[in-house]
């Protein structure tokens, strides 16, 4: 057994679970009705380069011969200069009222991308962080020689700033997040699975997979995990109280260790689960905690109800309103955390890349700001993680990179990357690639615009979806690759997966 680093405390309390303690389980929800799932966004910017080009600029045949210089200016200067940003929201029932989050009108009618918009960040293992949502854009940690992957976020009140810390008890601070130590030269017994800040963001909390618990800063040591019992499952986050004089471990299998003022109320140990358990999560009153798995399952305990959970409901879909109709959309990824209502009366289960299921009181893409952890592991996560890392390089027509990128060089060079090899045109991907429904977008995923979206000969773009009503493109001449909102006028009703 490992023997816990000499800076704790020792002998501080713990509470050790009988086995088969009370849990109280998952009830269908009164009178059948179902929660909304939703994906929070809105339609993203996508303006046509050429209004009056009877070839777009992903032509197979314009690949094959080099443009003339005059071609490349008559082409640039047609840029139509307006685009249409309708808002996307998530709709209850068909007899829902609108959305009481729908966007503020903007210049010139059009809605703000950006507004009553829940920014979110979305770290990855590499130590890349991705701004969405409208989240300041800050820094990243990509690791060095000496580090190992990164292994949690936490986000620091406001959506000012946060904290990566690594497996090895590096951490890093970006924005307003302070740095108050480090694991450093001190080795940990196990891999550094999770980080927590205290209330006032004025210290931290670090947790391995073993049980240890570090603290740094206000953050006060209460006890840990190292002593529980042999065969143990790994432990995956430490969870402050509401009044940060105590913290709960909880471990893959669904046990859950308390110190300090934390009270148990329950764990999943002794009930079987078709996924880990990624998260605990306190009722506002601190009289109970859900678990939540990565399938989707919600675990209820103490004081906290049961609404629904993305497990039980997977033929549901959200609603996005656009110009042409509805989209409908879910979750083809694993789960990350789940986020309470402030009454505790509903909640959120969020994506590791920000898509939304609502239930109970809870509003349909209205997610509250957070930091979520995404382990690109699939093809298609490896190819979205490349496309992610390539923003701010310019759009260049006929680009396939380093440099620069046209729409489907972009998403090519992207699925090369992870192993797998598509057409270069975005017409020709659309063509040979598999077909999935909007209903099951996954990270990775290629969605499509077309002058006609009931004629897949008209496909004039291609960009790859992120999560959370969002795309990664490289949209036209005059920009670089970004992140944009999904839908619009011209979506193509299907996606593909290569």
């Amino acid at each position: 057994m490992a023997t816990p680093l000499p800076w704790p405390p020792p002998g501080a309390r713990s509470q050790w679970l009988a086995p088969g303690a009370r849990s109280r389980w998952p009830v269908p929800v009164p009178g059948g009705r179902r929660p909304v799932l939703a994906l929070k966004g809105r339609v993203s910017r996508f303006v046509q380069e050429r209004a009056l080009q009877s070839r777009n600029q992903d032509m197979t045949d314009s690949l094959r011969a080099p443009r003339r210089a005059t071609v490349r200016a008559a082409l640039a200067a047609s840029t139509i200069a307006a685009a249409i940003i309708p808002t996307l929201t998530g709709v209850a029932t068909a007899a829902a009222p609108p959305s009481p989050h729908a966007a503020t009108a903007g210049p010139g009618g059009n809605p703000d991308p950006h507004a009553s918009l829940s920014p979110y960040f979305v770290a990855t293992t590499s130590g890349a962080v991705w701004n969405l949502g409208g989240a300041p854009s800050l820094s990243s940690a990509v690791a060095g020689p000496g580090d190992r992957p990164v292994s949690s976020i936490a986000a620091a009140a406001g959506d000012s700033g946060y904290w990566l810390a690594t497996s090895n008890g590096n951490v890093f601070n970006f924005g307003s997040a302070r740095w108050f130590g480090s694991l450093g030269a001190r080795t940990a017994p196990t891999p550094v699975d999770g980080i927590a800040p205290t209330s006032s963001d004025s210290g931290y909390w670090l947790v391995t997979s073993g049980g240890n618990v570090f603290n740094f800063g206000a953050a006060a040591w209460y006890g840990s995990a190292v002593g529980r019992p042999a065969g143990g499952a790994p432990i995956e986050g430490i969870v402050p109280n509401r009044t940060g004089d105590g913290y709960w471990l909880f471990a893959s299998n669904g046990s859950v260790y308390p110190f300090g003022a934390a009270r148990w109320y329950g764990s999943a140990a002794s009930r079987p689960l078709t996924s880990a358990v990624v998260g605990l999560t306190p009722t506002p009153d601190g009289g109970g905690y859900w678990l939540s798995t990565a399938a989707g399952n919600v675990i209820p305990f103490g004081d906290a109800s049961f609404y629904g959970s993305a497990a039980m409901t997977v033929t549901q879909a959200p609603t996005w309103s656009t110009p042409s109709g509805s989209l409908a959309g879910t979750a083809a990824q694993p789960f990350e955390k789940l986020v309470p209502t402030s009454d505790g009366r509903g909640y959120w289960q969020l994506t590791s890349t920000g898509d939304s299921y609502a239930y109970g009181d809870a509003r349909p893409g209205a997610a509250p700001s957070t930091a979520l952890m995404f382990d690109p592991v699939t093809p298609g996560q490896r190819a979205l993680a490349f496309a992610m890392a390539q923003q701010g390089k310019p759009y260049v027509w006929g680009a396939t990179g380093p440099a620069g990128f046209d729409c489907s060089g972009l998403t090519e060079t992207s699925w090369a990357n992870a192993g797998v090899y598509i057409p270069r045109v975005a017409a020709d991907q659309y063509a040979s690639v598999a077909k999935v429904s909007i209903s099951s977008l996954a990270p990775g995923d290629l969605v499509f615009w077309a002058s006609n979206p009931a004629k897949p000969s008209t496909i004039q773009h291609v960009a790859m979806y992120v999560g959370g009503g969002h795309m990664v493109n490289a949209p036209y001449t005059g920009t670089v690759v970004r992140t944009d909102w999904i839908g619009g006028p011209g979506f193509v009703p299907a996606a593909a997966r290569p």
